[in-house]
């Protein structure tokens, strides 16, 4: 059997200047330069990022109604299935949403596919599930956006569907041209849409869960959407 050989790749820069700057190893210089924190802005955002580096929630598409259809499917008792993935951003992003809808007085339930049966993501038997225990609201996390089968069952059904996602948009390209396909969801929450404007590209599965929650528990107060719970995945995660 080959043996697997691990290489951390660097881009180049000074490592030995940043780890005595920052009080670092070189390691954390080196994954810092990996993934393009290079001013000094970002690296202090990246190693003492408090609320202040957080960017406004208010652009982050469709999550305004994708809250508002959560609170009124609370407001109406409805059962919400949470479609969570089975690795760590997915279950705590099923269990994050979970418990918040739980302590807005909503109902709510995790399905999580089978991770070697099923392989990633919401599928039929999910849906399926789902909706022969009377849930009327399909709410995915750390999944979704290219689920286009499973979500146009849930929607044949006549399920609320919203997606909670952070990995890249299906597209085709074709003489240069990129071509995106959405799945036909009511909200799709996910910062890698062409026309999203939040900044932060690089969110985890579990931050967008925050945001959504917190988003829904200020409309629920009747209070100015808050970015606190933005703090959970405005890092580089997932």
């Amino acid at each position: 059997m080959k043996k697997e050989r691990w290489r951390l790749y660097a881009k180049k820069a000074d490592f030995a200047a940043i780890s005595k700057a920052y009080g670092i190893n070189q390691v954390t210089a080196r994954i810092m330069r990996n993934r393009g924190v290079e001013t000094k802005e970002e690296i202090e955002s990246y190693l003492k990022g408090d609320l202040d580096y957080l960017s406004d929630p208010a652009l982050m598409k469709d999550a305004d109604k994708a809250a508002s259809l959560l609170e009124a499917a609370i407001a109406n008792n409805e059962l919400i299935a949470i479609s969570s993935d089975f690795d760590n951003d997915g279950i705590f992003s099923g269990l994050l949403l979970k418990e918040a809808i739980i302590e807005l007085g909503g109902r709510a339930a995790i399905f999580t596919p089978n991770r070697v049966m099923e392989g990633y993501g919401v599928n039929s038997r999910i849906v399926e599930e789902a909706n022969a225990k009377g849930a009327s609201v399909l709410l995915t996390c750390d999944n979704g956006i290219a689920a286009f089968e499973a979500i146009e069952e849930a929607k044949k059904l006549g399920m609320t569907v919203i997606v909670t996602d952070h990995h890249e948009v299906p597209f085709e390209e074709y003489d240069g041209k990129k071509t995106y396909f959405l799945p036909k969801a009511d909200a799709i929450v996910d910062p890698k849409q062409e026309d999203c404007a939040y900044p932060f590209k690089s969110l985890c599965g579990t931050g967008l869960s925050a945001y959504d929650t917190a988003v829904s528990e200020n409309e629920a107060h009747n209070e100015p959407s808050g970015d606190f719970f933005t703090i959970y995945g405005d890092c580089y995660c997932g």
